[in-house]
């Protein structure tokens, strides 16, 4: 009897360590990077670009006191979204491409309060997530109100469980690609109740999920029938849209 428990245990503790090894391979391995990223990540006149050890800055050479903090998708290498931070960083705000552990944030929630408490000279907060990122910027917002002016979905909707319903000053938008394979025009509709009524949705004609960041294709997602270029630009507007009304 012993015999057979100590295997059943072996036979338990080696099935954990080889599901263990396995995900930290899968999340170790994020997607390839587009070779915009590379030039977006430099310094120029206009917009300061820090690399530092929890966070990327974006910073403008007149930067005003509002500030947007970004959560990357799973296995999306936060550096993806370099392009376009560097974009709204052009129109003023101080843009912070937050890094997570094994590039997933459900394990870094709330490394948002790193970054907030970091610059205490910024007045107001927006945070936004690309897929689950913006499900987990959306579980931060509900555990702290206070900290946060504005709630960004890019192609993304509340987690389980989260309800944002009771939350009248927050300004939330929404931004989703009407071919998003993976949080699609469906999902969106599903998760409305969880957000405050004045949400604001804008739905991408001919856009999908992978083009929300620079990593190239996807998985489950459809092909997009706008260009990289075109999507891009109505992400970057409607964030800086959303951004000037906080």
């Amino acid at each position: 009897m012993k015999k057979t428990l100590a295997k059943i245990l072996l036979f338990l503790f080696c099935l954990i360590l080889l599901m263990t090894m396995a995900i930290l391979i899968w999340s170790r391995s994020p997607f390839s990077l587009m070779a915009e990223v590379e030039k977006a990540m430099a310094s120029d006149a206009k917009v300061l670009v820090e690399n530092h050890n929890k966070w990327i800055l974006f910073k403008p050479k007149k930067p005003t006191d509002t500030a947007l903090i970004i959560y990357p998708g799973t296995r999306v290498n936060v550096k993806a979204y370099s392009p376009t931070a560097r974009q709204i960083a052009a129109k003023g705000f101080q843009v912070f491409l937050v890094k997570m552990p094994l590039n997933l944030s459900v394990l870094g929630i709330n490394r948002a309060n790193q970054v907030i408490r970091s610059f205490p000279e910024i007045k107001k907060w927006a945070i936004t997530g690309h897929s689950m990122g913006g499900s987990m910027a959306a579980y931060y917002v509900e555990k702290h109100p206070q900290q946060i002016e504005g709630l960004l979905f890019w192609a993304s909707y509340p987690g389980q469980g989260i309800d944002l319903t009771g939350s009248p000053h927050l300004k939330v938008m929404s931004l989703y690609g009407e071919l998003d394979g993976l949080a699609t025009p469906q999902d969106i509709e599903d998760h409305k109740s969880d957000l405050p009524q004045h949400t604001i949705y804008v739905e991408i004609k001919g856009g999908n999920h992978a083009q929300f960041g620079w990593y190239g294709e996807q998985k489950r997602d459809h092909p997009a029938k706008i260009t990289y270029t075109e999507q891009q630009k109505i992400i970057v507007e409607k964030t800086i849209e959303f951004l000037n009304s906080l």
